[in-house]
């Protein structure tokens, strides 16, 4: 089939977005973002600590040696492998997903903590999670203050045209010179900054295995740092762009999404009407209606990430392996059941799947109703992934473009400064007299109104202040912690 390669709608439109957005990313590689080096200092001991402690713990655990864990220290050998998967029986939980081969990656082994922590290879796993992320750690480290030797600052180098799918880039290079004529080149990415903190309990208590970096990135003197994202974004995206009428209803109702689909889907578990998530779960009703929204997430976010059914067939591999990390004991069998219960509810996102797999084989291409980029795909279960994921995450990132354009019209640059954009989240500097300015104008202008699938809708979003990206907390406790912001 030859696709329809007709000029796009809205190209000249997206053009002069695209320019407003460069100009923006201008200004924000020239401020930089300002680097706390002593809490930088702080993460290094604590992952070189980490490494030794993990390695120690592993070797112990497995019984290889140093020289099994690889010239890298890492473990990525195939002794390690080996002793997982031949030795221990490790079950192959993470595949390729264009070869279908099992994979030895970090995320196999955070499953292999998670579900099996009783099991000596699941203290192996979590030790070698630790040791790799550490050693990753150490090398974010290093870059971040190569990067910051001159003034104190990262200058991110952003790329609004980074990806197809409009999302952005911000890979920056440094290419360092030794005296013995060999180089160095260190990679920046504001994407890419570690912000997960897992914990495993080797038996005295739960403990973090890695820290989150995001505390390094401070406000300037006199200024705090809004970290603004949108709330439940993936979710309300489905609902609007296949207009989903029970989502949509729910979602204007304030209920809990997950809860009603969870009831509507896993029918067997006679969860109560008036279900609702508590944590810490005191009941053993609570750690049902828990673990029955952690299992609805899912299969409605599914719709987004691909663990949809590939080839229109009933069948759910991704979601069944998603699944069975919260009900180990679930089949298969049983995740194509509650899948197919979940399109039962609402059955617009089904019919609009099989709308977008028809527009593929029709014209080869998919488009967005919010400002009309397309993107061609081939007829195949895999190119029918990527079109049915392409409006979530294109839709997404024009919806942050959007609020940055017109966000940039009334910032000083003077204090009040974008710092960065990070998928579908904008961290804003504004210093204490105009903190609360600020702090509407952002909500504001993300949740202006746009035009998804069908639906003209805004999408709340909620800014909340800090002294530095990692430490963000709700404006109320902000403000109530430090008064003096106010009147400063």
């Amino acid at each position: 089939m030859i696709p329809d390669v007709t000029p796009a709608p809205r190209a000249k439109e997206r053009y002069e977005r695209l320019l407003k957005l460069m100009a923006i990313t201008e200004k924000m590689s020239d401020r930089g973002w300002l680097v706390d080096k002593d809490k930088l200092d702080g993460h290094v001991a604590r992952a070189k600590e980490r490494v030794v402690k993990f390695t120690r713990i592993f070797l112990a655990q497995t019984g290889l040696k140093d020289s099994d864990l690889g010239a890298s220290m890492s473990g990525t050998t195939h002794a390690v492998r080996d002793w997982f998967w031949v030795d221990q029986g490790a079950p192959h939980v993470v595949f390729n997903k264009l070869t279908k081969k099992p994979q030895f990656t970090t995320e196999t082994l955070i499953i292999y903590a998670q579900d099996f922590r009783k099991d000596v290879f699941g203290v192996a796993a979590a030790a070698l999670y630790g040791l790799r992320k550490n050693k990753k750690i150490l090398e974010f480290c290093e870059a971040y203050h190569r990067f910051s030797e001159r003034d104190g600052r990262i200058h991110f180098s952003f790329n609004p045209a980074g990806t197809q799918t409009g999302r952005w880039t911000s890979s920056t290079k440094l290419r360092v010179a030794h005296d013995d004529g060999s180089r160095t080149t260190y990679s920046c990415n504001a994407q890419q900054v570690p912000s997960k903190t897992p914990s495993f309990d080797f038996g005295d208590g739960p403990e973090r295995l890695v820290d989150s970096l995001r505390d390094i990135f401070i406000a300037d003197p006199g200024c705090v740092l809004f970290k603004c994202d949108y709330e439940a974004l993936e979710l309300r995206l489905i609902a609007y762009v296949y207009g989903s009428k029970k989502l949509i209803e729910w979602i204007e109702q304030g209920q809990d999404t997950h809860i009603k689909n969870a009831q509507g889907i896993f029918r067997e578990l006679r969860l109560p009407a008036d279900a609702k998530q508590v944590k810490p779960a005191l009941t053993e009703m609570d750690k049902l209606v828990n673990a029955a929204r952690d299992a609805a997430k899912p299969l409605a976010y599914g719709v987004s990430y691909q663990m949809h059914d590939p080839d229109g067939h009933g069948q759910y591999p991704t979601l069944f392996k998603t699944l069975k990390k919260i009900f180990p004991t679930i089949t298969e069998q049983q995740t194509n059941v509650y899948a197919e219960r979940f399109f039962e509810l609402h059955p617009e996102i089904k019919n609009g799947q099989a709308a977008v797999r028809d527009a593929i084989q029709a014209s080869g291409h998919a488009t967005l109703s919010i400002d009309g980029r397309r993107l061609y795909y081939p007829a195949s279960p895999r190119g029918y992934n990527q079109a049915l994921n392409f409006p979530m995450q294109g839709t997404g990132g024009a919806l942050a473009n959007r609020a940055l354009i017109e966000l940039d019209k009334h910032l000083n640059w003077n204090g009040e400064e974008v710092r960065a954009q990070v998928h579908d989240e904008l961290v804003v500097q504004a210093p204490y007299a105009s903190m609360e300015r600020v702090k509407a104008l952002l909500e504001e202008c993300m949740g202006a109104p746009a035009q998804i699938g069908e639906t003209y809708a805004g999408i709340p979003a909620i800014a909340d202040p800090g002294f530095n990206w990692g430490s963000t907390k709700a404006w109320d406790k902000f403000i109530a912690e430090n008064p003096w912001t106010l009147t400063a």
